[in-house]
């Protein structure tokens, strides 16, 4: 999945007008070496609330909290190209988090010891429980490839860094169920993993992580329900490795769930039974984590029945991650937008429009509106892609930058909201 310039541009001066009407077809991701120019440095990029980009002047809140509310966030600009490559050479094989700078949303339960952790419960298939060792998920295990995930609460105050890609190693769902030869006629599953009691923190402390809202509360349970079929359809697999290295206890050792397209809460870590019902029963109660991430899975309230939850599935989303700057000595400075695009289900098909604003102006200035980039063949559905934008402002100052798909019939419902809006100082 790449980034095209549109022939349907339209310049905002003569400058503008010229070297598009030069370059027009040509892969905006590799337009350096047509202009010719150099790279200078990275701008710095801000979110749109003042009050946190203070905090953030003085603390980047990489590591917050302990336990079940521990956030770690990543640093996305560990695997982004800088200077003159060519953009379209980075499919998402390239855009991989370490394991150690791969966001962390709950720490191991304190009460677990990891590698005394040697088999899984398996209930529903028959009377009887069955214990599926360890081991033979590590035997079944194959490349998944790369595929990210995003956790539910990522927002401006974690600088949108919980979320990440890795290079996995496991079992699809798929092919465990064959394995476990299922052939009753359970529609669900509810996947469960160890937990711990209820804990509550504040980012900042005291009195001040109050009235920031920057708390987060916790309850007890790590389960999720499932239709089997949408396991089978989102390509969820049971990962036992990250980046070909064994997961790290705060990644879920030794076995976790990953289901490509939802957010991560649904991703069950330290996994310990598997759970096939029949939900034909309408009163089945939804889980506690289920309920827990309701407001932030865009779910109606917070349903106490599991037949009134939507998936927890993540819609088309995109966001600017660096701003660099361009110029050749004696010209005018070029700015390259650099951003990441995920979520959606399947879109063979997508056309973005950037539309960049000047910041606290009584008037709002449109800098650059409804402009296009178009997207080219090459797709990973489990995972990110890089696009990019070329823009020379009229003035300097702070510039808010939004995308939006032009069709707005997919479904994205952040990006309706601005949620993942960000600011550049030029």
């Amino acid at each position: 999945m790449f980034f095209k310039l549109s022939r349907s541009l339209r310049p905002r001066n003569e400058a503008n007008r010229v070297l598009a009407s030069s370059i027009s077809g040509i892969d905006r991701l590799d337009l350096p070496k047509f202009i010719d120019q150099d790279f200078k440095k990275n701008c710095r990029i801000l979110t749109n609330n003042t009050v946190i980009n203070m905090i953030n002047k003085f603390s980047t809140f990489k590591k917050m909290g302990k336990g079940r509310n521990a956030r770690q966030a990543s640093n996305l600009l560990e695997f982004m190209p800088e200077g003159k490559i060519n953009l379209s050479e980075y499919s998402s094989e390239k855009l991989i988090n370490s394991q150690k700078n791969f966001y962390v949303r709950t720490e191991v339960p304190r009460k677990l010891d990891p590698k005394s952790h040697h088999s899984i419960i398996i209930k529903g298939l028959d009377q009887t429980e069955a214990l599926f060792e360890i081991g033979k998920f590590k035997e079944l295990a194959q490349a998944i490839g790369a595929t990210m995930m995003e956790c539910a609460g990522n927002d401006l105050t974690s600088d949108f860094g919980l979320m990440s890609a890795a290079h996995w190693h496991g079992i699809l769902f798929k092919d465990f169920l064959n394995v476990l030869k299922k052939n009753n006629e359970s529609t669900h599953v509810i996947i469960s993993g160890h937990d711990e009691k209820e804990q509550f923190f504040k980012r900042t402390g005291g009195i001040l992580g109050n009235l920031l809202g920057l708390g987060v509360k916790s309850t007890k349970g790590a389960s999720w329900i499932f239709k089997i079929e949408e396991l089978i359809d989102y390509n969820a697999f049971l990962a036992v490795k990250m980046n070909d290295e064994e997961l790290t206890y705060d990644h879920g050792y030794p076995i976790r769930l990953v289901v490509p397209g939802w957010y991560g809460c649904a991703s069950i870590k330290w996994l310990n039974q598997i759970t096939f019902i029949n939900a034909d029963n309408q009163e089945l109660e939804a889980t506690a984590q289920m309920k827990e991430f309701a407001d932030r899975t865009n779910q109606i309230g917070v349903p106490a029945l599991y037949k009134d939850y939507l998936p927890a599935t993540i819609d088309l989303a995109a966001t600017p991650i660096k701003v660099e700057i361009w110029q050749r000595k004696g010209e005018e400075k070029w700015y390259r937008i650099i951003g990441l695009v995920w979520g959606g289900k399947n879109l063979s098909e997508l056309d973005l429009r950037i539309t960049i604003k000047k910041r606290f102006s009584l008037t709002k200035k449109i800098e650059i509106q409804s402009q296009r980039v178009e997207l080219a063949n090459e797709m990973n559905h489990l995972s990110w892609q890089l696009w990019s934008y070329w823009w020379q402002p009229s003035e300097e100052g702070q510039f808010i930058i939004d995308l939006l798909p032009f069709d707005q019939t997919i479904s994205s419902r952040r990006l309706k909201k601005h949620h993942y809006r960000r600011v550049v100082d030029v």
